[in-house]
C-alpha cells in the first residue's frame, strides 16, 4: 500500500506541474510552489494512511485478498516450497524447541489447563495459539507493529526504482492531466476561491491544497478504492502473478532461508514470542525488540534484492501492467480518480 500512497502523492505533484504558468496560452494558468507542494502532500497523505479508517479498511482489504482463490493457490505453493526448505525447518524446531521450554510459556499453559479441565493436549495447544493471536491484533500492541514496519520500509531502498516506474507512466498520466478543458478548469477553479483573481503560488499553493488534496477527500477516496470489487480482484491477481514468477520465488525462498538460519533473528522471534504471550504487554520492550527484528540487514538486505527483482524484471513489469489497464478501465474506479482530481 505504501506504493499505491506514493502514487497519490505523485498524482497530486503531476497535476500540479500543469497549472504552472505557460506563456503560449492565452492566459497564463495559476502558479504553484511546488517545494512546498511536495512536502505538505507526503506529510498530509502520511497523517491520512495512518488514520483509523484507512487502516481499518486496508487491514479489511487484505484480510479479503487472503480469501481470492487464485492468490490463496500462489500462496499455498510458495508456503509449500518455503516449508520444504531444510534450514526454514531446522529453525522452526529450534524456535519452538526454545518456546516450549520456557517457564514462561510453561506457565501461560499451566494456568489454561487450569481454567479448561479435561481438554487434550491439541485443546491446549489451539488456546494458547489463540491467547498470542488475541494478544497480537489487539489495540495495545498495534501501534507496535505498525510504527515497526514503518522502520523496515523506511530502512529499505526502494525509491529510485519506484520513481522509473512511474516515470515509465508519465505519458499515460500527462495524456490525462494536460487536457487543455482540464487545464484551465483548474485555474480558473483557483482564481474562483480567491475571489476571481489570480492568486500568487504561495495563496495558490495553499488552495489546492485545501480544496483538491484535503484530508477528508483524500481518505474518500481511498475508503471508496479499498472496497472496490475490482480493485481488490486486481490486487490479488497483481500479487498472484508476482508470486507466480520463477525469479521472484527463488529470491523469496532465499531470503525466507536466509532470515530463518540468522541466529540473531531466530532469537528474536523467540523473545518476541515470548512477549506475546504475556499480560500485560510491555509496550517499549516490544516496540524495541520489533523495531531491531524488522531493521536486521539480513532481512532489509534480502527484501531490497526482492524489491529489484519486481522492479526491473521485464516479464514482472508486463503482469502488473495488465493489471494496471483493468483498473484504470473500471468506471467506478476512473469515476472516482476523475472526481478526486477534477471536483475540488
Amino acid at each position: 500500500m505504501r506504493a499505491l500512497s506514493s502514487a497519490l502523492v505523485s498524482f497530486g505533484l503531476a497535476a500540479s506541474f500543469v497549472l504552472a504558468p505557460a506563456c503560449d496560452k492565452p492566459r497564463s494558468h495559476v502558479a504553484l510552489d511546488m517545494g512546498r507542494l511536495g512536502t505538505d502532500l507526503t506529510a498530509r497523505e502520511n497523517e491520512v494512511m495512518a488514520g483509523p479508517k484507512v487502516t481499518a479498511a486496508m487491514n479489511d482489504l487484505f484480510t479479503s485478498l487472503g480469501s481470492e482463490p487464485q492468490l490463496l493457490a500462489a500462496g499455498t505453493k510458495l508456503f509449500s516450497r518455503v516449508e520444504a526448505d531444510p534450514k526454514i525447518a531446522m529453525a522452526g524446531q529450534t524456535v519452538i524447541g526454545q518456546l516450549t521450554s520456557s517457564p514462561i510459556v510453561q506457565k501461560v499453559v499451566m494456568e489454561i489447563m487450569a481454567a479448561n479441565p479435561g481438554a487434550s493436549p491439541d485443546q491446549i495447544g489451539e488456546k494458547v495459539g489463540a491467547r498470542f493471536q488475541n494478544i497480537t491484533s489487539s489495540p495495545a500492541v498495534q501501534p507496535a507493529f505498525q510504527a515497526a514496519f514503518g522502520d523496515l520500509m523506511a530502512s529499505l531502498h526502494p525509491q529510485a526504482r519506484f520513481k522509473t516506474v512511474l516515470d515509465q507512466t508519465t505519458a499515460k498520466l500527462d495524456a490525462y492531466l494536460s487536457q487543455p478543458e482540464r487545464v484551465a478548469h483548474w485555474s480558473d477553479r483557483l482564481r474562483e476561491l480567491n475571489g476571481g483573481a489570480d492568486p500568487d503560488p504561495t495563496k495558490a499553493t495553499q488552495l489546492y491544497l485545501d480544496h483538491a488534496w484535503s484530508k477528508d477527500r483524500v481518505e474518500a477516496y481511498l475508503l471508496k478504492l479499498f472496497a472496490n470489487p475490482t480493485f481488490r480482484k486486481e490486487l490479488a491477481s497483481t500479487f498472484a502473478d508476482l508470486l507466480d514468477q520463477p525469479a521472484l520465488q527463488a529470491e523469496l525462498l532465499t531470503v525466507a532461508s536466509n532470515v530463518a538460519g540468522d541466529k540473531a533473528e531466530q532469537q528474536a522471534a523467540v523473545d518476541l514470542m515470548l512477549l506475546l504471550v504475556q499480560e500485560p504487554i510491555d509496550s517499549a520492550q516490544l516496540s524495541t525488540k520489533l523495531h531491531a527484528a524488522l531493521t536486521a540487514p539480513v532481512l532489509t538486505g534480502g527484501l531490497d534484492k526482492v524489491i529489484k527483482i519486481v522492479f526491473e524484471d521485464p516479464k514482472i513489469a508486463a503482469a502488473v501492467s495488465v493489471h494496471f489497464d483493468k483498473l484504470m478501465a473500471d468506471p467506478g474506479i476512473r469515476k472516482d480518480f476523475d472526481d478526486l482530481i477534477d471536483h475540488w
